[in-house]
């Protein structure tokens, strides 16, 4: 089965952000989050021998990526996070 770059790279995303635990404090996350990119491409380099024109498209294709989470992912997830505190409230 062969799997995207982009679902690839949006399971690293998850598991970094996974794995630097879950009693993190927001501004933890906003820290690892804007340092993602980073953090993604120094994984996929440890993996890959990339020749110079292949990291640069790795981090085009990562760029892109990481563009669209935080324009259509993140909006999403903001507003399931509401609608779960304002059904808490009302519970």
């Amino acid at each position: 089965m062969q799997i995207s770059i982009r679902k690839y790279l949006l399971c690293v995303i998850l598991s970094l952000l996974l794995s630097a635990g879950l009693n993190c404090s927001r501004y933890t996350y906003g820290m690892i989050y804007n340092q993602i990119d980073y953090l993604i491409y120094r994984e996929v380099d440890k993996y890959f021998a990339l020749d110079k024109k292949q990291k640069e498209f790795v981090k085009q294709k990562l760029s892109a990526l990481l563009k669209w989470n935080r324009e259509t992912t993140l909006p999403r997830y903001k507003e399931i996070l509401i609608y779960m505190k304002i059904q808490r409230r009302m519970a």
